[in-house]
């Protein structure tokens, strides 16, 4: 037994260090006007920059409702039910980031209200090289409901997308996402920090503490 254990923990620490060589591949933090590559999907896909720009309907700017230390993110407004007003298709670069990662994360932001309402992501969709597109995750991915008085409110979405990396090398890595507002109360959606990432180091470290602990316990 302790000689599996010992294996085990060895297994942690090659994917710790394995790891550890990935780095954060931000694919849109919207610092400037160009939209950073992303289009709105439906009907186009058309690019949303330079921003601000319309299409359809919805408006796409800089806002400083940033979640970060950066000055800016995106703002996407005038959301009036559910549409696909949002993708990217990754470029040489990207899809490289995307084949050395696993987690797709983006931070979704609500301002100050005094009215009621609601939005969401709903869902996020993948097309890879060798796969048919679909859905992945929860639906909807995240939801806000606006009321007299609710405040600013950050939540990072991650999509573990280590399913759709059969392709070695895919020639094409899409995300689509479905974004849903009420009819009556349309709310601004705020989006930043768009990333493909790994797990935090913390939550892999705890896995190798715990490994430690059953060492010693067996000994």
């Amino acid at each position: 037994m302790c000689k599996k254990l010992i294996f085990m923990c060895l297994a942690i620490s090659v994917c710790l260090i394995s790891t550890g060589n990935a780095a954060d591949v931000v694919i849109g933090n919207w610092e400037d006007n160009s939209g950073d590559g992303w289009v709105c999907w439906s009907p186009g896909p058309e690019s949303i920059g330079p921003m601000p720009k319309t299409i359809n309907g919805i408006t796409y700017a800089q806002s400083d409702m940033t979640s970060s230390l950066d000055e800016y993110c995106l703002e996407i407004s005038g959301i009036t039910g559910w549409g696909q007003q949002l993708g990217i298709q990754l470029n040489e670069t990207q899809r490289a980031g995307f084949m050395e990662n696993f987690v797709f994360s983006i931070d979704f932001i609500s301002a100050p209200s005094t009215t009621g309402g609601w939005n969401e992501i709903y869902a996020l969709s993948i097309n890879v090289d060798g796969y048919a597109w679909t859905d992945i995750g929860d639906k909807p991915a995240a939801h806000y409901d606006y009321w007299d008085g609710s405040g600013i409110r950050v939540t990072t979405v991650q999509w573990d997308y280590s399913d759709y990396k059969g392709t070695p090398n895919p020639s094409y890595v899409e995300f689509i996402f479905a974004l849903n507002s009420d009819s009556a109360e349309p709310h601004a959606i705020y989006l930043d920090n768009a990333r493909l990432t790994i797990p935090e180091p913390a939550t892999m470290t705890l896995l190798g503490l715990g490994c430690l602990a059953l060492l010693r316990r067996k000994r």
